[in-house]
């Protein structure tokens, strides 16, 4: 066989082999990651998950296991708060008759609470969730009349929802479409519980007004309660749960500003600050979770099945929206689920981080993270976007950081799990000793002149201020009051969101308001 003359032909062959080669080099032989208990094409990390007739895991069913058997409709939280607060969630959901009928819900009893939601929405208070209704006691129900008018006619559903906060919460993950993301499954309950506890928060603000105290700390107690049970085995329910929790320390500070409260009054709100949370978000259960997370991705990407706008980050970014599914065709799957389960273990030294204070933590913070620097949120160089075009192990790698950003699950110490659980901490420290220097006041009718009053007798240590240079927090007798902050020395992103953020001071005025009116 001659050899074509043509260098054109010539050119063009060795272009196809080229091109041949090129292809060679970004088939992945190596699929050990797909393998687990000797079951081919799984991406098993545990070996003891649910698998479909193929071999492969079903994420889905393997997390509803994790989750246990669920409690009859009436014993299920979600069930009563469904329907409240999950209006707009699920109103045109494929979703939504799937999970009804998992919680033992009916679209009647669905379709009878929409006038409650809607009503809410036309209150103003979710299209302005900063609104001062949500943010400060109330001087009076003219203040926010639409708001005021929306508590009073649903007064019932309130106290149902308060009544819910001690049932259990069971959230099934189903979905019909199983190319649907996890994730989908569960961030429109996680979202209505969000508004339960801006709900809850107008009526402790508005019960405050009136001065009726007992009623306002109920609400707050509603809402702690709610931040407990949206806990779960996924960051996002935690951070979610967080979120909740520190605005019921948000509420119960402003009254404890405003108002000087009794004994029994401060020993109702004590389970505020019970505990500090820090195992949730590094918990086994929830690392495994969100492995699971990650591994529906990589599922669904090495079967061409995922879209790249169902990832944020992808969507926001036209560049890597059009880029990213041309490599998901040869991607080192391996690599993506190493860099991940590496900053999975890297998350877990937060406890042991969180047990230091003053510049140690902040030096660990700003020495490990980079502030704004996120490897999902910027376009890759030149240099690896050649690493990526020949290289699927750098494809992997890039994919692994980018899901470890986007899934909240540990960039270093800058993600979000972790800046949310260092105020958390320390919002709880605070609120903790402004409660035992008012139950000193209540035992004694003054307050102490130190901090180290407190100690032994109320409690056996005063909690380190983790942004202090050293020792607790500061505390100042004022002629009719107290003053009490913490340290200003943390880490730049960190930055205080509100007035009870990490920076925190709190002066009694001179004149208390009384909290002896009548109760709900």
């Amino acid at each position: 066989m001659k050899f074509p003359r043509s260098p054109w032909i010539r050119l063009a062959l060795f272009a196809c082999l080229g091109l041949a080669v090129i292809f060679a080099l970004q088939v992945n032989w190596d699929r050990s990651y797909r393998t687990a208990a000797g079951v081919p094409r799984s991406f098993a990390p545990f070996g003891d998950e649910i698998r479909r007739a193929d071999g492969t895991v079903d994420y889905r069913a393997t997390l509803n296991k994790l989750l246990g058997q669920p409690p009859p409709a009436e014993q299920n939280a979600l069930a009563i708060y469904l329907p409240l607060a999950c209006q707009r969630e699920l109103g045109g959901s494929s979703l939504r008759p799937t999970m009804l009928r998992a919680l033992g819900v009916s679209e009647a009893s669905f379709a009878a609470s929409k006038n409650f939601y809607s009503d809410w929405e036309s209150s103003g208070a979710v299209s302005t969730p900063e609104s001062p209704a949500l943010n400060a006691i109330w001087k009076g129900d003219a203040e926010f009349p639409l708001i005021a008018a929306w508590l009073d006619r649903y007064q019932p559903e309130l106290a149902r929802i308060r009544e819910a906060t001690r049932l259990r919460w069971y959230c099934p993950l189903l979905n019909d479409d199983p190319n649907a993301l996890l994730l989908g499954d569960l961030l429109p309950h996680i979202q209505g519980m969000r508004t339960l506890a801006r709900m809850l928060t107008a009526d402790c603000y508005r019960e405050a007004g009136r001065g009726n105290i007992d009623a306002a700390l109920s609400d707050v107690v509603s809402i702690h309660q709610l931040g407990l049970q949206v806990r779960g085995d996924l960051v996002i329910q935690n951070l979610v749960a967080i979120a909740i929790r520190g605005l019921a320390r948000e509420t119960a500070l402003r009254l404890l500003r405003e108002f000087q409260l009794s004994e029994q009054q401060l020993k109702s709100i004590s389970p505020l600050v019970e505990s500090e949370g820090l195992p949730e978000l590094f918990d086994p259960r929830a690392s495994r979770s969100e492995r699971y997370l990650v591994l529906d991705l990589l599922q669904q990407i090495d079967r061409n099945r995922l879209n790249a706008s169902e990832l944020t980050g992808l969507a926001r970014d036209p560049f890597m929206a059009a880029w990213a599914p041309r490599v998901w065709t040869f991607l080192d799957g391996g690599q993506a689920l190493s860099v991940v389960n590496r900053h999975f273990d890297q998350s877990g030294q937060v406890t042991a981080i969180l047990q230091q204070q003053g510049n140690a933590i902040a030096k660990a913070l700003q020495k490990d993270a980079e502030p704004g620097k996120m490897a999902g949120s910027e376009q890759p160089s030149w240099s690896q976007m050649v690493a990526m075009t020949f290289s699927p192990n750098a494809r992997g790698q890039f994919l692994g950081e980018f899901l470890r950003d986007s899934l909240t699950i540990g960039n270093g110490f800058d993600s979000a799990s972790v800046r949310a659980l260092i105020r958390s901490t320390q919002e709880n420290r605070f609120l903790k000793l402004v409660v035992e220097v008012e139950r000193f006041r209540c035992q004694n009718g003054v307050y102490p002149e130190t901090l180290e009053e407190l100690v032994p007798k109320q409690i056996a240590s005063l909690p380190p201020d983790l942004f202090a240079e050293t020792g607790s927090f500061g505390y100042e007798k004022l002629a009719s009051g107290f003053r009490l902050f913490a340290g200003s020395v943390y880490p730049p992103f960190l930055k205080p969101e509100n007035e009870f953020g990490l920076s925190l001071s709190v002066a009694r005025p001179p004149a208390s308001r009384s909290s002896d009116k009548a109760s709900r």
